[in-house]
């Protein structure tokens, strides 16, 4: 289908990086620009570039990438992998973990990123793509690579090194980040994948590789099922290993006596530590395990390989308003938590570089797909244009937007909106 503002926005594009913005699309619209776009750029140079979509929140997110699954698997003949990167269903100072959904699901992202020169669309939210995560070296580092036909690690070297990669050993396969080994059969679940996987050897030597059903415990009999090579990341964005376990065990040793807090407290959690466990609230560790800490911006970033990546907003006031929203409340709960008896690290160090990621990156194409008219010409707004940043806001209270936006409950968006620099102005029709 050939639309002339579709057209206008990818002739934008391709003269130059600078940002453009894009008024008055609903989501579907949206989700099927991206999926235009994508099928353009698989003809030329682009054609291997990672796309990142913000959304304001999860649940929008989430709806976008199905959304966008639905209109790429109509309009594309080459097909993206679609993700979603999920924020954690809790906050990282509460008494509850990530479930492991999530945290399976951040990973395997990670991993595929890493190895893969394929083009990923990845739909998040800004505080999911700022929150701090292993190196991309690193996880590319730990991540074994298992083929038929060729040799294996002994079963009990094999052990260990699942072990350091934040794999659990238990007796039956049955959710990600687990694994068994019985003999010369080796059953594993990957992160983010859809099966787990048999991995059956002769001596050393891996003979064969099947999917099979968790729930049966069989090897799928379907021809997919049969796989040449395997590739095994990291299972957990936070590892307690070796070579880890020294430096954690001194920053959070620091951490602790920085924070007062006492020895009762402190010295389980290092003992747990040193003998290769992961206590509570060990997932929001980052900032103590590695020296550099990373976020999804750097495995999306240009390299070698791949190409800068487009960023698209979808309602960057929002989001971005939610992100501000966001932050206040982390600071806020972990200054009304007894922080004498747990070791946690500060916001600042969960969630990394917030100020340089929200602005557009040099040399990084931007698309801004706006819920709030924005002007300076909102009567005239058929096609795409450049702009800066920083422009004026419009709000209408009669708008056909489905926010609805009254004066009643404007007070949120537009102390928002000052705290951001726009200078306010308010029109009525009466003096009431």
């Amino acid at each position: 289908m050939f639309s002339p503002k579709l057209e206008d926005i990818f002739r934008l594009l391709s003269q130059s990086t600078d940002p453009i913005r894009v008024r008055g699309a609903p989501t579907s619209a949206r989700a099927y620009l991206i999926a235009r776009l994508f099928e353009r750029n698989a003809s030329t140079q682009a054609s291997n570039r990672n796309t990142i979509v913000l959304c304001p929140t999860d649940d929008l997110a989430a709806e976008f990438y199905s959304d966008l699954q639905a209109i790429v698997a109509s309009v594309c003949t080459r097909k993206p992998t679609i993700s979603h990167f999920p924020t954690w269903e809790q906050s990282p100072y509460s008494s509850v973990a990530p479930s492991i959904r999530t945290r399976q699901a951040r990973i395997g992202i990670l991993s595929q990123l890493v190895r893969s020169h394929e083009p990923h669309i990845i739909v998040t939210t800004f505080a999911a793509s700022v929150q701090a995560t292993l190196p991309r070296d690193l996880c590319a580092r730990w991540t074994l690579h298992l083929k038929v036909n060729h040799q294996l690690e002994p079963q009990s070297q094999l052990a260990a090194l699942l072990t350091m990669r934040g794999y659990q050993r238990v007796d039956l396969v049955e959710d990600p980040g687990t694994f068994a080994l019985r003999g010369d059969i080796l059953d594993l679940y990957v992160p983010h994948t859809q099966s787990p996987v048999r991995v059956e050897c002769f001596d050393d030597e891996v003979e064969r590789m099947r999917k099979f059903d968790p729930q049966s415990q069989r090897t799928r009999a379907d021809p997919d099922s049969a796989l040449n090579e395997l590739w095994i990341p990291p299972a957990r964005e936070v590892l307690i290993n070796s070579e880890t376990a020294a430096t954690l065990r001194e920053r959070l040793k620091t951490h602790a006596d920085d924070l007062g807090i006492h020895r009762s407290v402190r010295d389980p959690i290092l003992t747990a530590i040193r003998e290769g466990m992961y206590p509570d609230h060990s997932d929001t560790w980052v900032p103590f395990v590695y020296d550099e800490p990373a976020c999804l911006w750097d495995y999306l970033g240009k390299n070698a390989q791949t190409p800068a990546p487009l960023v698209i907003w979808s309602d960057e006031f929002k989001s971005m308003q939610n992100w501000t929203q966001f932050y206040e409340e982390q600071s806020r709960i972990l200054s009304e938590l007894e922080t004498r008896l747990k070791i946690l690290p500060p916001v600042s160090g969960l969630y990394l570089n917030p100020e340089k990621w929200s602005k557009p990156q040099d040399q990084w194409p931007s698309i801004y797909l706006d819920q709030l008219q924005l002007s300076p010409d909102p009567l005239n707004s058929d096609s795409p244009e450049r702009v800066s940043r920083n422009l004026e806001l419009k709000i209408s209270a009669h708008s056909e937007d489905p926010l609805k936006y009254t004066l009643p409950n404007l007070d949120t968006a537009l102390t928002k909106a000052i705290q951001s620099g726009f200078t306010v102005l308010l029109f009525a029709s009466t003096q009431t």
